[in-house]
């Protein structure tokens, strides 16, 4: 387990304090370093659910699922322009 994990795991008012800019740079991180997408994953993960409560955090949510989607919207788009 990564050690910027463990700042959010459990600690609701943490994962509330962080950015947007934030979540998409974690996004854009785990886009362009493919041998750490599962740490990259578990660290979204733990910034939109609050483990020990079960509680998801919608805006959380809301941002990782935004810029998932348009780092895979770029992906798809420049994927159709390789070939």
């Amino acid at each position: 387990m990564c050690g910027v994990c463990q700042t959010f795991i459990g600690n609701q008012v943490t994962c509330l304090k962080i950015l947007p800019q934030q979540i998409q740079s974690i996004v854009d991180l785990a886009a362009f370093h493919l041998e750490h997408v599962p740490e990259f994953l578990d660290l979204l993960n733990d910034i939109v659910k609050v483990s020990d409560l079960g509680l998801t955090l919608k805006r959380n949510q809301a941002y990782v699922m935004k810029y998932l989607m348009q780092v895979a919207s770029l992906h798809h788009t420049a994927t159709f322009f390789i070939y």
